[in-house]
């Protein structure tokens, strides 16, 4: 029996199956590869050597040469098979819902909405507003056709008082029709579950599939120590050092620039932290400190910071924009005023100082000693 931690295989999960492939296997196919195939939740008990034919109807067992894409291929068939067997032989019952008094037949495998009394009319899911954070799609809908609005139809009752526009709101498909949208997307009910529509349409591998699927937060690297960028907990966390405090976003928003959308803060090397300046009393550079400058929370995290916020998450996050990997910039003391603060300091300190020292001139005009 394979282990979970056995070194001598490959392991890698595949819609809803772990695939055991040993290290000795070639990438083409061949008899002497050997690939086990298991459901996840039976692995490691119960598994399907691929290659192998067993069932004897031709006499004894006998071996095929095969490969990675042969396993995938019959995990392809398995869940096929498993999907018809849920959805039955015949034409499955879709799931509805009603817009204003109307029930549309809901078809996550084509993404649209039918109206049951008349299939004719169809609305594409395309052609709606996706909300996000789960909270499905809006839409216009015309209560006289039953269907979007026109542009000439809104001019037409853009000034009006009738009631036929409205504004509608449905669901996620995952949540309406996860057996439509599990056909879509060829997987398993079980990898559906709990997904929101627009997580099940990343490129499994991207770096979107990373952050958004696999939860990989984005880092920072500052001074070659890395630093988590945690939208939710509103800081840069740092790696490995627990008696960090880190870099609070909330308390370096005024060392923020807003022209080029950077923090310019004042940082502690060796402690990893921000360290606040007091530039009523700066009168010097501070020695344990320096200057860094990072790009802004939205451009660190687009995924995190429009999840946070409940921004439009298609817009924001295209793939060939996102990046999982910042550096800091060295900067110098003037970005942030430092020297001009401590010249002003300097000066009024020595004005100060000017102006409360004693007048020691002697007068001469007194006599001196006491009179006899």
């Amino acid at each position: 029996m394979i282990k979970k931690d056995d070194l001598d295989y490959i392991f890698e999960e595949y819609k809803g199956h772990t695939i055991a492939s040993h290290r000795n296997n070639v990438a083409e196919k061949d008899i002497n590869n050997l690939i086990i195939v298991y459901r996840t939740e039976d692995f490691p008990e119960y598994g399907f050597i691929v290659g192998l034919d067993d069932s004897k109807l031709s006499g004894r067992r006998k071996s095929f040469p095969h490969n990675m894409e042969d396993a995938k291929s019959y995990i392809d068939w398995v869940v096929d098979v498993r999907q018809q067997k849920e959805a039955g032989k015949t034409e499955r019952e879709k799931p509805t819902v009603f817009i204003e008094g109307t029930e549309f037949i809901v078809d996550g495998l084509k993404d649209e909405l039918r109206e049951k009394s008349n299939p004719r009319n169809v609305m594409h899911i395309k052609e709606m507003q996706y909300v996000g954070n789960g909270n499905g799609y809006t839409f216009h809908y015309d209560v006289s056709t039953k269907n979007f609005p026109t542009n000439e139809r809104r001019r037409e009752l853009a000034f009006t008082d009738s009631t036929d526009l409205q504004l509608v709101q449905i669901p996620e498909l995952t949540s309406i029709d996860p057996i439509g949208v599990a056909q879509k997307y060829n997987l398993s009910l079980e990898e559906v579950k709990g997904k929101i529509d627009f997580g099940l349409t990343i490129e499994k591998g991207s770096l979107l599939d990373l952050r958004w699927n696999k939860g990989v937060l984005p880092t920072l690297d500052i001074e070659g120590h890395t630093f988590y960028v945690d939208i939710q907990m509103d800081m840069l966390r740092p790696k490995d050092d627990f008696r960090s405090k880190g870099i609070v976003f909330s308390e370096i928003e005024k060392f923020y620039d807003h022209d080029t959308q950077r923090y310019f803060i004042p940082y502690h090397p060796k402690a990893h932290e921000f360290r606040d300046i007091d530039y009523e009393s700066i009168t010097q550079i501070p020695k344990d400190l320096m200057v860094v400058s990072f790009p802004n929370e939205a451009i660190l995290d687009p995924v995190g910071w429009n999840k946070k916020h409940g921004f439009d998450l298609i817009d924001e996050m295209k793939e060939p924009g996102l990046r999982m990997n910042f550096k800091a910039v060295p900067e110098t003391w003037e970005h942030i005023y430092v020297p001009e603060r401590i010249k002003e300091n300097l000066d009024k300190l020595q004005k100060e100082s000017k102006k409360e020292k004693p007048d020691r001139t002697v007068d001469k005009s007194r006599k001196r000693g006491r009179k006899m």
